[in-house]
């Protein structure tokens, strides 16, 4: 018995095949909040904890309509979540924060986003209605985040701005490697 089976069998409410929806909904709550900590933690090692956080927000809704790339593990994606989020401190760090590069930025991931998303999983197929859905909802979500951009640069929020488009170049490098290995894995 695992401390989720725990925590689930104290509730005398929750029906026996219900458990393993619960027990899983309880390890992804768990998961994302290390993910939310983690990134903060980083943040604060790296001296930019509001480019992390701001990464975080633009990122996250973004990234569960479009979809990408997924590993194989939990343990897998942690520690590539990771990964992702230093390089996006370091890119926040070195890319000049000009208006150009900005708008740049972000051309490049919304033609990569509108040309590629929805982008499924092996393990999580979408069917011809859920594609249709998930693009949607991920057009809308980079629409709304093209607008902030606009918005940060107008009002002389480079910064956010740039953070902002960061997530979305992100993103759209996580479409890539998703759709590679989605190909890669149906040629195998």
């Amino acid at each position: 018995m695992d401390i989720f089976d725990k925590v689930i069998s104290v509730n005398d409410n929750i029906k026996e095949e219900d458990k393993e929806l619960y027990k899983y909904g309880l390890r992804q709550g768990l998961f994302m909040i290390l993910n939310i900590l983690t990134t903060i933690l980083l943040g604060y090692i790296f001296k930019n904890v509001w480019q992390a956080v701001i990464f975080m927000i633009a990122y996250s809704p973004l990234r569960v309509y479009a979809g990408g790339y997924h590993t194989k593990t939990q343990l897998r994606c942690y520690i590539f979540s990771i990964f992702l989020t230093i390089v996006v401190i370091y890119a926040n760090k070195y890319i000049p924060g000009t208006s150009q590069n900005i708008i740049i930025i972000t051309i490049i991931s919304c033609i990569i986003v509108f040309s590629l998303s929805p982008v499924e999983d092996r393990n999580k197929p979408l069917d011809k209605v859920e594609k249709a859905v998930y693009r949607k909802r991920s057009l809308y979500a980079l629409l709304f985040e093209v607008i902030l951009i606009i918005l940060l640069l107008s009002i002389g929020f480079k910064f956010v701005a740039l953070s902002v488009s960061i997530s979305l170049l992100a993103l759209s490098l996580m479409l890539i490697a998703g759709k590679v290995k989605n190909g890669l894995e149906a040629k195998s």
